[in-house]
This record gives structure tokens, C-alpha cells and sequence, in this order.
């Protein structure tokens, strides 16, 4: 991140909703709009192998040409309709209901990854189910309803690689489920239901380096739980027992990074529960992610910023132009950095 950024964002495409969730997947760049809307880049092949090319001026060209060749975004059907009209939008193959009273977030989706596919979980519906969608040829198709909780399915999280992923509900419970195979296709099994919080869940965080769940709640609560027997760690609480609005699991090291937008405090707690850095940040901070290598914390909102993640102390920002950043994402190696903003434009950087 001390590298120089290479020019401005390399592109700027909207589908008029604000994006709440975006990720790579191989070399797939996957955004998810405030209804559900998926749309998906392609990041072109020089883009993503340049980190073992040493000569500085060879890897500025091939960057330099990537730059030029980054394919459109791709759009797709939506999970709640209907979809945007706009240029990129098209009819959606779901039109579920979203619950009264829910907001999308980064907590709203997420992806799985099960038998060389990848599936979009969704939660926030009418019905307190969660809904896994396999993507046939750009339209979603349900695949599995989850509907163990006796309220609203507030939050969904996974981990890399796995086909284990974790609901949480206004029941104030988490679910830890595993998606398997039947004689009927694809279906979500049960693992383990996991108890603690008295409020509604907020906020997801899996980590399978660490056999880490951390759920965060509106009770100022955070609960460490282990992801392959389901058993209790420990309970992390704000100081002011404010609801957890952000959290994430430092991957290979366990700490766990909380953000509450009533004090506007972003705090890392090691996983023994002690408080090793507290920071102030923006009031219009919108989420937050852990970079592959574990160094960097980076938070979405009017700035890009990076910040180291042993003391929260920022290193960088970037600007989002026209609009706040909403979320962001990082490539495996980090030298490919892309957000989506609430304006519904992904922007990508490319460092050198």
C-alpha cells in the first residue's frame, strides 16, 4: 500500500444501487446491490499475475494495458425486485420480500463456495428464511431455504473456500449450516445453533485459519464461537455496550477488529478479549475488511482507508469520486483494491 496507485479508479460503472457487498472470486470481481441485483467483472489475466514479475518497467506496461482492458460489468437478476431499469438493469428471475424494518449491508450476502460452484446466500427476507441461489447463466435460482430461525434472518456470513456458512436472526441466535448433496439436489444441513446474545445479530465474521465465528449484536455484544464444534470462547463487550454495527476476524491471528456508529470508535481486541488499539473514525463509515496477508485493515466510507492493523493508525486513503464507498475488497496478493459505492459504481486500482 506504500506502492504508488496507478492513475485514477480504472472504472466507473453504475447500475443505479448503492452496492453493499462486493468480493473476488478467482478473477471475478462480484458486486451485490441494495436489492440484491448481481453484477460481476472480469478482471482481464495480465491484471492478476503481475506480483511475481520483478523488472519494474515490464510490470508497469502489463499494468498499463490490464488498465485498458478491464471488461464491463456484467449485469444480473435480483434477489428482492424489482430490478433497476437503468441501462444495466434487467427483469429479475426472484422478486422476494424483504423484511419490514431491515437495511442491506456487507452482512446482508454472502458467497459460498461448495463442489466447484458459488452460490449467493441472502438474508433479510419477509418469511425469516435465508435463501441459497445458485447463477445459471446470469439469472439466480434457489437452490436451498433455511427456516430453523423464529424470526427475521438479519446477517449472513462464510468463510473462503468452505461450504460452511453462519446465519444470524432477530431470535437473537446464530446457525451454523453446511450446504451438502441429496437425492434431490443441493440442501443446507444443520450444524449447530449458537446462544448468547440478548439482542438482534448485526454482524457476521467466520474465519476457518483460526476456527473463529464472531457474531456481533445491538446488545454491544461480541461472541466467540468455534466453527467446527459449535462450542463457546468468549464474550467480547463495547465499553459503552453499544450496538456492533462492523466487526471482522483477523485471519491467522485471531484479533477481531468491532466498529459501532454510535461513538464512532473502530477497536481491535485480541482473541483473549484484551484491547490493544482504539481509533476515532468518520461518523459516514460504511464497512470494513482485513487484507489477505493480515496486515492492513481497510474502511469504507467518504475516504478509502488503509490502516495498519496492530494499531489502527491510517497509513493512506483514496478517494471515491461523486460518492461515499460502501464496501471494498482486496485480491489475494493485495495490488488489486475495488469498491462499490452508494452511488452503484465498482471502482478498481491497480498498484504498482
Amino acid at each position: 500500500y506504500q506502492r504508488r496507485v496507478h492513475g485514477a479508479p480504472l472504472l466507473t460503472v453504475s447500475p443505479h444501487q448503492p452496492i453493499v457487498w462486493i468480493k473476488f472470486i478467482s478473477d471475478i470481481v462480484v458486486a451485490i446491490t441494495t436489492l440484491g441485483t448481481v453484477v460481476s467483472q472480469r478482471l482481464p489475466s495480465s491484471a492478476v499475475s503481475t506480483s511475481s514479475i520483478t523488472s519494474t518497467s515490464l510490470r508497469s506496461t502489463i499494468i498499463n494495458k490490464a488498465a485498458e482492458s478491464l471488461s464491463p460489468i456484467k449485469p444480473g437478476a435480483s434477489v428482492f425486485g424489482p430490478a433497476s431499469t437503468g441501462e444495466l438493469g434487467t427483469p429479475p428471475i426472484l422478486s422476494l420480500a424483504r423484511a419490514r424494518g431491515t437495511e442491506s449491508t456487507q452482512y446482508t450476502f454472502t458467497v459460498i463456495n461448495f463442489d466447484k460452484e458459488v452460490y449467493i446466500a441472502s438474508s433479510c427476507l419477509w418469511d425469516n428464511t435465508c435463501v441459497v441461489c445458485s447463477i445459471d447463466g446470469g439469472q439466480l435460482r434457489v437452490v436451498a431455504t433455511l427456516s430453523d430461525h423464529v424470526d427475521v434472518v438479519t446477517c449472513v456470513g462464510s468463510c473462503e473456500s468452505s461450504s460452511v456458512f453462519v446465519t444470524g436472526s432477530r431470535d437473537t441466535t446464530c446457525i451454523v449450516w453446511d450446504l451438502i448433496h441429496n437425492k434431490s439436489g443441493i440442501m443446507a444441513s444443520r450444524k449447530f445453533i449458537l446462544y448468547g446474545h440478548d439482542g438482534e445479530i448485526t454482524c457476521l465474521s467466520v474465519d476457518s485459519s483460526v476456527d473463529l465465528i464472531a457474531s456481533g449484536s445491538e446488545d454491544g455484544s461480541v461472541i466467540l464461537h468455534s466453527l467446527s464444534t459449535g462450542l463457546y470462547d468468549r464474550t467480547i463487550w463495547h465499553p459503552l455496550k453499544s450496538p456492533i454495527h462492523n466487526l471482522a476476524i483477523v485471519p491467522l491471528q485471531g484479533h477481531v477488529v468491532i466498529h459501532s456508529k454510535l461513538d464512532n470508535m473502530l477497536r481491535l481486541y485480541s482473541i483473549n478479549g484484551t484491547t490493544l488499539a482504539s481509533i476515532e473514525v468518520h461518523p459516514s463509515m460504511q464497512g470494513l475488511t482485513i487484507s489477505p496477508d493480515s496486515r492492513f485493515v481497510i474502511t469504507a466510507g467518504p475516504h478509502i482507508c488503509v490502516r495498519w492493523t496492530h494499531d489502527l493508525k491510517q497509513l493512506t486513503k483514496y478517494d471515491t469520486p461523486n460518492s461515499n464507498s460502501s464496501c471494498v475488497a482486496l485480491y489475494s496478493d493485495s495490488h488489486i483494491m475495488t469498491c462499490g459505492t452508494l452511488d452503484g459504481s465498482i471502482l478498481t486500482w491497480i498498484y504498482k
